[in-house]
């Protein structure tokens, strides 16, 4: 029989699951259609034996609306660009929302107002990253590493910066309004909201 703990915990995992593909199927306009055409499994990430991430994979009939795995993080970077030099012409827009992407090299990575909303980029390396205007709401940046990285205009509104490194990182009208910048190493970092 199960206890208490373990009735509630699972609990919760559904709420969190109907949550994530509540807020996918709205921000794509598909807010309304039916669930049940719609599976979401979780995968719960662990650091030295403790939970501090989630992976949700949203299916739709079968078929994984979300996987990271299906193309290289420099397609998906190259498309991006596409999209930024085209106005939205031509490329897609990298779209990360929710995704884990910790420990990840993104090192020169060009994500120009890239929807990174909630994304996973614990310890990863964003060395010299293009984030200019950006989403990066509720992301975690736990421990990462942005040294040099451009963050002109972006979003960081809730984002965990906790020890990130920030080391001459453009901050310049960056939105860090409720961002944790605990124990952030930022020196020499350009900021100002002029």
């Amino acid at each position: 029989m199960m206890n208490d703990k373990k009735i509630l915990e699972e609990m919760l995992t559904v709420i969190m699951q109907q949550s994530f593909l509540d807020g996918y199927l709205e921000r794509r306009g598909l807010y309304g259609k039916p669930r049940d055409e719609y599976t979401v499994e979780e995968e719960k990430i662990y650091q030295d034996g403790i939970r501090f991430a989630h992976k949700y994979v949203l299916s739709n009939k079968g078929e994984q609306m979300i996987n990271i795995q299906d193309k290289t993080l420099r397609t998906i970077s190259a498309e991006h660009s596409q999209w930024v030099d085209s106005d939205g012409e031509e490329g897609v827009r990298a779209d990360f929302s929710m995704i884990n992407l910790s420990y990840v090299n993104l090192y020169k990575a060009d994500l120009h107002k890239a929807d990174l909303t909630e994304v996973n980029l614990y310890k990863a390396n964003l060395y010299k990253a293009n984030l200019i205007e950006a989403n990066l709401h509720k992301a975690n940046l736990y421990k990462a590493d942005l040294h040099k990285a451009d963050l002109y205009k972006a979003n960081l509104h809730k984002a965990d910066l906790t020890e990130a490194n920030l080391h001459k990182a453009n901050l310049y009208k960056a939105n860090l309004h409720k961002a944790d910048l605990t124990e952030a190493d930022l020196i020499e970092a350009i900021r100002g909201n002029k």
